[in-house]
């Protein structure tokens, strides 16, 4: 085929997809499966901060310190590959992943998070160091 008549059939079928994330004619996406490892979620009401998320991340994208009373939790999410070792390490059920599967972000900066709580008192993890 020539290119001519490739580019007339290319310009003839006109526009064939659909704008992201909504198109002229959108459907509802399916939900990914309950056991999906989407975005890492953290919990932190339920953070005791024992460290032990930050310290089976491969990618060390979790860090965790002490600010006097407060404790300081920041994560990057680009840097995650979904391995899920934080979440098995985290004796409290913290850290989980969530359903969302769109990560694209237009900074760094977005695919960051950080926070200040009180760690947990009474937590499992602080039982099984006594």
């Amino acid at each position: 085929m020539s290119l001519f008549r490739e580019a007339f059939y290319c310009l003839k079928a006109g526009v064939v997809s659909l704008g992201y994330p909504r198109g002229k004619d959108f459907i509802e996406p399916i939900l990914p499966p309950v056991n999906f490892r989407g975005r890492l979620k953290v919990d932190l009401s339920r953070c005791s901060a024992c460290g032990r998320c930050a310290d089976a991340c491969p990618a060390r994208l979790i860090r965790i310190s002490s600010e006097g009373e407060e404790t300081a939790f920041r994560m990057e999410w680009r840097r995650c590959f979904f391995c899920g070792s934080c979440m098995y390490a985290c004796p409290e059920g913290a850290v989980s992943f969530s359903r969302e599967f769109e990560n694209a972000a237009g900074t760094a900066q977005e695919l960051e998070a950080e926070g200040r709580f009180k760690p947990v008192t009474g937590s499992s993890a602080s039982q099984e160091e006594k």
